[in-house]
C-alpha cells in the first residue's frame, strides 16, 4: 500500500507532492517494500500450500514433519519453467494470492500422497529415534509427490505454455479493455469475481483495463475538452475499474464500514479495524481472508451481488447523463472513493455517485454481517460446551 500510493513514480501521492523527488532514498525504499510484498503476498499460494498439507495429514493421524515442506516444494515445482539465461526462474503470477486455490490444491494432493505413503504417528514429537523412523518412512511420498508436480509442470506447459490462473487473467483483461458491450461486461464482472471468490484472483483492476476503446475516449476528451459525449460511454475502464469493485473486488469497503458498525465479534471488529487503511486503496486480501470471505457461502451473494448492483447503477447514472464518464488515465495508488473523481478530470457527481454506491454496498452487506456474527456467536458457545 505505501508503495503502491508514495513510492512509485507517478503513483497518486508522488503527482500530488512530487514525493520521489525530495524524499531521501525513494527508490531504494521503493524496492525494499516491492521486495517485502513479492516475499509475503507474493507467496500467498506457496503458504497455502504448506498449511493445507500440514494440518491436514495431521488431522489423518500422521505426521507433518515433512509434509508442509514437500508440498511447498512441488508446488515451486510446478511454477519453474526454464529460463533462457540459466538462472533458477518461477511464473510469478502462479506464486501469489491469484493462484491461491492452486496453492491450497497442492497442499491436499500432497496431504493424500502422506496419508497413503507413511505410517500414522501418534508417538512423541520430542522423542529423538521418533523423529528420525519418521524421516525414514517419508521418501517414498516425498519422491511420489515432487514427481507428481514435475509431470503436472510439463503438461501445463505443453498445453498453455503460461500459468493456469495468469492464462484466464489475461483473457479476461483483453476483454474488458476491448469492448464495450454491457452484456459482455457483466459477464465478465461475474467470471471475475467468482474466480476470486475461488482463489484464482480477480484480474480487474483499473490500471490493466487499458484497451482501443479507452484510447479512443480518451482522446476525443482531449480534443473536446471534455468527456460528456465520448464514443464508448460505457467502458471497463470508466466503470469496471472505478465503481464496481470500491474497495477491493466484491466492493468490501462497504464490507469493512458494516462490520465497524455493527458487529459484536471482537476479532471481526480487529479485522476490519486493521484492514480499512488497505481497502482504502484497494486492496483487500486481508479481508478476503481475515473475514474469511474466500470459499465462506454466507458471503457469495453479496460479494458477487454489490458489484453487478454498483454496475447497474452507473450505467443508468451515464446514460441519464448524470455524471461523465471517467477517460482520464489514474495513478496507481489513487485512494478508491477518488477514483471516479480523478478518472472525471473533478467531478464532484462522481464522487458523491461513488459515496452512494458504499452506502448501496453497505445495505446489501448488512444482513449478512448479522448472520455471520450470529453463526459466530453460535460457534463461540459450541466450542465452550466442549469444554
Amino acid at each position: 500500500m505505501l508503495r503502491n500510493a508514495f513510492l512509485i513514480p507517478g503513483s497518486y501521492f508522488d503527482v500530488l507532492f512530487k514525493i520521489t523527488k525530495w524524499l531521501p532514498h525513494a527508490s531504494a525504499l521503493n524496492y525494499f517494500f516491492g521486495s517485502v510484498s513479492r516475499m509475503t503476498l507474493g507467496f500467498s499460494s506457496v503458504i497455502a500450500a504448506y498449511g493445507v498439507a500440514k494440518y491436514l495429514v495431521k488431522s489423518y493421524g500422521h505426521s507433518d514433519q515433512l509434509v508442509g515442506l514437500t508440498s511447498s516444494i512441488g508446488f515451486l515445482v510446478f511454477n519453474f519453467y526454464d529460463s533462457s539465461d540459466g538462472l533458477v526462474a518461477f511464473n510469478y503470477q502462479g506464486l501469489g494470492f491469484q493462484s491461491l486455490l492452486l496453492g491450497i490444491i497442492a497442499g491436499f494432493i500432497t496431504a493424500q500422497f502422506f496419508r497413503f505413503l507413511t505410517k500414522p504417528s501418534e508417538v512423541d514429537d520430542a522423542d529423538v529415534q521418533s523423529i528420525r523412523d519418521r524421516i525414514f518412512d517419508t521418501p517414498l511420498a516425498i519422491i511420489v509427490s515432487l514427481l507428481f508436480f514435475g509431470v503436472a509442470n510439463q503438461l501445463m506447459y505443453l498445453v498453455t505454455e503460461k500459468a493456469i490462473s495468469q492464462g484466464f487473467n489475461q483473457w479476461i483483461n483483453n476483454s474488458v479493455a476491448n469492448t464495450h458491450s454491457a452484456w459482455v461486461l457483466t459477464g465478465i464482472i461475474i467470471i471475475s469475481v467468482l474466480m476470486q471468490f475461488i482463489g484464482l484472483g480477480s484480474p480487474i483492476r483499473n490500471s490493466q483495463i487499458v484497451g482501443t476503446e479507452y484510447l479512443s475516449n480518451l482522446n476525443s476528451a482531449l480534443e473536446k475538452h471534455g468527456s460528456s459525449n465520448v464514443p464508448y460511454p460505457f467502458s471497463g475502464h470508466g466503470i469496471i475499474g472505478i465503481y464496481t469493485n470500491i474497495g477491493g473486488v466484491g466492493s468490501t469497503l462497504a464490507l469493512l464500514i458494516v462490520i465497524l458498525l455493527i458487529s459484536k465479534h471482537e476479532s471481526m471488529q480487529r479485522v476490519a479495524r486493521q484492514t480499512f487503511l488497505p481497502g482504502l486503496f484497494n486492496l483487500n486480501q486481508p479481508v478476503l481472508v481475515g473475514v474469511p470471505m474466500l470459499f465462506n457461502l454466507n458471503y457469495l451473494l453479496p460479494f458477487l451481488l454489490a458489484p453487478l448492483v454498483n454496475w447497474g447503477l452507473v450505467l443508468m447514472a451515464i446514460g441519464m447523463h448524470l455524471v461523465p464518464t471517467a477517460v482520464y488515465p489514474i495513478p496507481v495508488g489513487t485512494p478508491t472513493i477518488l477514483m471516479g473523481f480523478v478518472g472525471t478530470n473533478g467531478s464532484f457527481q462522481a464522487l458523491i455517485l461513488t459515496i452512494a454506491l458504499i452506502v448501496v454496498d453497505m445495505v446489501i452487506y448488512l444482513p449478512f454481517v448479522q448472520v455471520g456474527d450470529r453463526i459466530a456467536e453460535k460457534m463461540e458457545d459450541t466450542r465452550k460446551a466442549g469444554k
